[in-house]
């Protein structure tokens, strides 16, 4: 199973939702879905929003747990 880490790393950086939806221009729906992890997939262009906004690299925003 792939589990995204941008909670984490908005912890880290002491980031909010709200701070992460202005920082990116994602909406805040987007951002919380991805979060709790009820989306099926992301797009590039809202990676690359992610990693821009967070200061990290794709593969810091996703790890893979064995099921």
């Amino acid at each position: 199973m792939i589990k995204n880490n941008i909670s984490e790393i908005m912890k880290k950086k002491k980031m909010n939702i709200t701070q992460l939806s202005e920082e990116s221009s994602l909406h805040r729906n987007i951002i919380s879905r991805l979060i709790n992890n009820k989306t099926n997939g992301i797009d590039f262009s809202t990676m690359n929003k992610l990693c821009k906004a967070l200061e990290c690299q794709v593969g810091d925003l996703f790890i893979y747990i064995e099921e």
